[in-house]
Parts: structure tokens; C-alpha cells; sequence
């Protein structure tokens, strides 16, 4: 950092350049220097940003027995530009860029979240390295983690993920259809009596095929696959009728 005739205004000085000439003397010598007030705090993640319509720029010469002197035309004639930055150096809003004006709160909201995302993706994806590892790893108690305690928290990671997932699935998974299930114990006791449903058979060629071979049963046959019918293809699925539809299933003793 140059020093300056600046150095006790409350701002912040920072050199933009080199040597930027050399004066005829040989013992004198000109630097670029550069100053930027305010910083603009972001308030989602509290990073300080150098605004380019904040920032400033000024000439310095160093003379012998004086030091470094400054020349800033711009802190004499409007000194609240580099003490308090240009929006509350311009009277009125209109001259102002688009982002800096106050009755575009919600603009600058955008872009302060954009920018915090922008910020949280330089730091954890592009500059992730072995520091950033370790303070991550920090966080779960492991400071100086090795490859086998890596691989054991990696592994023991993946089977909690497991069981969690399938302890999800069971709760959530897809529950047997009442109507369809009823219908399958109907058709294991038509198989047990000697009446095995083809895999391509509907379930009224069925019905009229098993009171065929159950003749005594027959009504009892036409009742419940009419019933299923209604129910498994029909618009209406009452809960009654499902009850009614288990219940003669369960009752039903093919003869």
C-alpha cells in the first residue's frame, strides 16, 4: 500500500499500478494509486464488494523530504465522491447507474443473492483444495482425516442413504390392490377345485367357465365377478363394495 497524504481519511487505499512515469529528476517519481469508499456489504453473506462506480483513482509524486504527495483533483473539488461514493455524491437519482438507485431495492436484492451464489460457488467448487476439504471435514469431528477414515465415513454415509431409502420405499412403496387381491384368493380356490384361470382368460370368460365345472357354486361365481368388474374397470370403487367383495371371496366354498 503506497503511502499517501490520504492514508487518515476513512477509506481504503490500494495501488492499481506500478511506477507509472518518471519525472526528469531522477530523485522524483510518479505512482498510480487507487482508493475505494464505501465497500458495498452484501446482507446475505456479509462479503464486501469494491463497486466500479465507487471506485477512484489518483496520481502521487514522491518528492525528497516530503514523502509521497497526492494529486486528486477529484477529493478537492467533490470530496464526498471518495469519502461516501457516488450515490450520495450525485444530487438526485436520475444520473445515477441503474443498480445504485433507491427506488430499485428489489434489483439489487437479485443481484446480491446472485452474487452470494456466485461467491459460495468460487469458494466450494472451483476453490475447493486439501484446506477446504479439511473444514469441511471439520464439521463431522475430523480434523485430520485420512483415506481410511474417509473411506469408513464415506461408506458408513452411503449405508445410512440405504437404509433410509428403503425404509422410505417400504412405507411409501406400491400398496396391493384390495379388489385384485381379493380376486386372486377367489381364483386359487377355483384352482384347488380343479378350475385353473389361463393366463389370457378375462375374468367373465372365467366366470362362465367356472360354474361350468362348479355348477352348484354358480351363483355365488357370477355374483363376485361381476362385482370385480365393477369395481376393478368401473368409475365407482365404493369401499363398501370392496368390504362386500372380500367377504364373499372369503365366504365362498366352491361345489
Amino acid at each position: 500500500m503506497t503511502q499517501s497524504s490520504t492514508e487518515n481519511r476513512p477509506s481504503v487505499g490500494m495501488v492499481f499500478g506500478g511506477e507509472c512515469c518518471t519525472l526528469e529528476d531522477e530523485h522524483r517519481a510518479a505512482d498510480l494509486g487507487g482508493i475505494s469508499s464505501p465497500f458495498d456489504p452484501n446482507p446475505i453473506d456479509g462479503i464486501l464488494t469494491v463497486r466500479q462506480s465507487d471506485a477512484h483513482a489518483w496520481a502521487e509524486v514522491y518528492l525528497p523530504g516530503r514523502g509521497w504527495l497526492r494529486a486528486d483533483p477529484t477529493a478537492a473539488a467533490v470530496p464526498t465522491r471518495v469519502d461516501s461514493g457516488l450515490a450520495r455524491s450525485v444530487p438526485g437519482s436520475g444520473a445515477l447507474p441503474l443498480l445504485m438507485r433507491p427506488q430499485l431495492e428489489w434489483l439489487r436484492g437479485i443481484r446480491y443473492n446472485w452474487e452470494a451464489l456466485v461467491h459460495q460457488w468460487n469458494v466450494w467448487v472451483l476453490g475447493y483444495n486439501p484446506e477446504r476439504q479439511r473444514e469441511f471435514m471439520s464439521w463431522f469431528g475430523m480434523r485430520d482425516a485420512d483415506w481410511r477414515n474417509l473411506a469408513a465415513t464415506l461408506l458408513g454415509a452411503m449405508c445410512v442413504f440405504a437404509a433410509a431409502l428403503l425404509a422410505w420405499s417400504l412405507r411409501h412403496g406400491a400398496q396391493p390392490d384390495p379388489v385384485q387381491a381379493a380376486w386372486l384368493r377367489f381364483c386359487r380356490k377355483l384352482d384347488a377345485r380343479g378350475v385353473a384361470r389361463a393366463p389370457h382368460e378375462g375374468p367373465r370368460d372365467f366366470a362362465q367357465r367356472a360354474m361350468l365345472g362348479a355348477p352348484r357354486s354358480g351363483s355365488a361365481i357370477r355374483r363376485i365377478s361381476d362385482l370385480y368388474i365393477t369395481l376393478r374397470y368401473g368409475k365407482d370403487r365404493a369401499p363398501s363394495a370392496v368390504a362386500e367383495l372380500r367377504r364373499l371371496v372369503r365366504e365362498f366354498r366352491p361345489a
